[in-house]
């Protein structure tokens, strides 16, 4: 029996035209329609790969399908008294007779090897010819269309959608479909849905005119950003697009280049189908292949852009990368119409903090989500996770005048699902600022890299909290020792148990062997610097990242092989100057590097990079 009985149906002068050239009466000119992209001619639903078919349709038993079937087929040409004495599998299109169309039909696996594979191994086309097997959606279903292989969402006046209903798919689906946009001025948008539940979950590959994007939807229709990426689509160029999940992983692309893949296993079956808002939007050669394989996407060259801010808000910088207890990357950063972003008529809260996530080691990242905006300048953002979950991001408000440190506010945003929902700003401390994430020590103890600026000098702090960021104790201030610290201080934990903490801008570092309580008198490290951040590797190599004026003015990075006791020359990252770096260590033990470009409109830039034992690095694709 056939696996599949979807079968094609052609119209009689098509049928007479497909014969024609498979028995070589005519010569084999294109009929196919230029504005759209031509329907394959093979049965729908039954098409199981290049090289093998089912030993079903050897019906003369030698293993290919060759004259043996065509006499078959022969024999039973044009029966039409419904006796069925022929044989009724010859009848391809269901048009209750052997003809011409079956013809062609057959020709399309002429002396292919006959063999009998596992079913979920088969790969096979759907051929859209009514509308009878999809469920659709949209504001005017009517703009619906499937006929010669072709489905059609003229969804100029509405989105549309039509989900395919001849199978709800097992793990490791992939489909892919011949794609064009019919209508030049109304834009490009369409997509893919994977995995769709009857609740309305599933995953979604949004291909745009100028950007592709891989969604999770919830069954209360919420879209959870996975991974995006630029692109570049164009009106009526046809588009080999196709999205897939195979063992946990999500990926999508266009023709033979994979462009997103994320790791996410929410969703391991359902349905497949097609999206469509905005323009008039035609799919074919819809194939489905039950056997797909991981992919990798290709890399790209030197660093990604993160970011590039959101709308008129075109200034993005001082990022702050984390890994999340579920593997996901997650990012905060500063978004304002530039360096200082005060209230205004374009901008009537000033400058937010907001965050976005990777889900493939970053290497892509989701759009960006607001999650603090109080009507002031909110800036410096920075984020950590505690061990019960709960996800604390710090920054600090800069009110309108700047003239006094009093208009300085340290805050701290939480949230506990993950960062679905985050609370209302609290505020921390007033008349200090905060430019470098919460840090954990060993004890639990949570330690607030902090510092301020009065009385014409500056200098750092630490806020202590010993319950988890319930309270906070007031500031301990760390002796400047007659520098003028602009501190942007960061601390980290040492092997001993001391607390190395480093501050800016003649770069000078101070210790505390009492878990913050006090600390030595600040000592020049012999640089300078602005902006330090510190990291630790797995490894035990600990990572200054930084500002420094090498002439010009570029991010860097210093390398400590011994605990922080001394650091190596500097190595540049980017000619950019924003820098205010943030460091995370990749799941393959790279390292990925965060950073501001500054200018007029500012975008987050990653690079990846490789140290070796002796502290050099090795820069990596993304």
């Amino acid at each position: 029996m056939f696996v599949k009985k979807r079968l094609a149906r052609f119209e009689p002068l098509e049928e007479r035209q497909l014969l024609a050239v498979w028995a070589g009466w005519i010569g084999g000119e294109s009929s196919a329609v230029e504005e759209f992209p031509a329907p394959t001619s093979s049965p729908s639903g039954y098409r199981v790969g290049d090289l093998h078919i089912s030993s079903t349709l050897d019906w003369d038993q030698d293993g290919f399908i060759g004259p043996g079937e065509l006499s078959q087929m022969s024999y039973c040409w044009m029966a039409t008294d419904g006796s069925e004495n022929w044989n009724p599998v010859c009848d391809f299109d269901r048009d209750g007779f052997i003809g011409p169309g079956d013809y062609a039909l057959l020709s399309n696996y002429w002396f292919k090897n006959c063999e009998e594979l596992p079913f979920e191994t088969r790969s096979y086309e759907i051929y859209p010819s009514d509308l009878s097997n999809w469920a659709l959606k949209g504001k005017d279903l009517s703009q619906i269309d499937a006929s010669d292989g072709i489905l059609t969402l003229d969804a100029r006046n509405g989105d549309l959608e039509a989900v395919c209903d001849y199978d709800s798919f097992p793990s490791n689906i992939r489909i892919s479909s011949d794609f064009k946009s019919a209508v030049r001025l109304t834009g490009i948008r369409i997509g893919i849905e994977l995995g769709l539940q009857d609740s309305g979950e599933c995953y979604f590959a949004e291909f745009q005119s100028d950007r592709i994007t891989l969604f999770y939807v919830d069954h209360e229709g919420k879209e959870t950003s996975l991974a995006s990426t630029s692109i570049s689509l164009n009106y009526r160029k046809t588009y080999r697009i196709w999205a897939q999940m195979v063992d946990g992983q999500v990926a999508c692309g266009i023709g033979d280049e994979t462009l997103l893949a994320v790791q996410d296993n929410r969703l391991t079956t359902g349905r497949v189908g097609f999206f469509a808002a905005r323009g008039l939007d035609v799919f074919s050669n819809i194939v489905v292949d039950r056997s797909p394989q991981q992919v990798a996407v290709t890399p790209t060259q030197k660093y990604i852009t993160v970011t590039s801010g959101l709308a008129l808000l075109s200034y993005a910088a001082f990022p702050d990368v984390c890994r999340l207890q579920d593997g996901r990357l997650m990012a905060v950063v500063y978004v304002g119409y530039g360096h200082v972003s005060h209230p205004s008529s374009t901008c009537p809260n000033g400058g937010r903090i907001c965050a976005t996530y990777s889900y493939d080691d970053g290497r892509t990242w989701t759009e960006l989500q607001t999650i603090a905006d109080t009507g002031y300048d909110d800036r410096d953002p920075s984020v950590v996770q505690l061990e019960d979950g709960r996800i604390l991001c710090n920054f600090f408000s800069l009110a309108p005048d700047g003239s006094s440190s009093s208009l300085l506010v340290t805050k701290v945003v939480e949230t506990r699902d993950g960062g679905i929902t985050w609370t209302d700003p609290a505020v921390i401390y007033e008349g200090y600022a905060v430019s470098s994430p919460i840090r954990v020590l060993s004890t639990g103890r949570l330690l607030m890299p902090l510092y301020r600026q009065a009385d014409g000098t500056a200098w750092g702090a630490v806020g202590i909290s010993d319950d988890q960021g319930t309270t906070w104790e007031t500031p301990v201030t760390i002796p400047r020792n007659g520098y003028r610290l602009d501190a942007e201080t960061d601390l980290i934990e040492r092997n001993d148990g001391s607390i190395y903490a480093v501050q800016r801008y003649e770069m000078a570092y101070s210790i505390s062997l009492d878990g913050g309580n006090k600390w030595s008198p600040s000592r020049s490290l012999g640089f300078h610097g602005q902006c330090p951040y510190l990291y630790r590797a797995s490894t035990g190599e600990v990572i200054m990242a930084l500002r420094e004026e090498l002439n010009p003015t570029v991010t860097t990075i210093r390398i400590s092989l011994d605990d922080c006791h001394s650091w190596g020359n500097p190595i540049v990252v980017d000619q950019v100057a924003g820098a205010y770096a943030s460091i995370v260590e990749r799941l393959d033990g790279s390292f990925l590097i965060l950073y501001y470009e500054d200018g007029t409109s500012s975008n987050i830039r990653a690079r990846c990079f490789s140290l070796k034992s002796d502290g050099t690095i090795v820069w990596n694709l993304l």
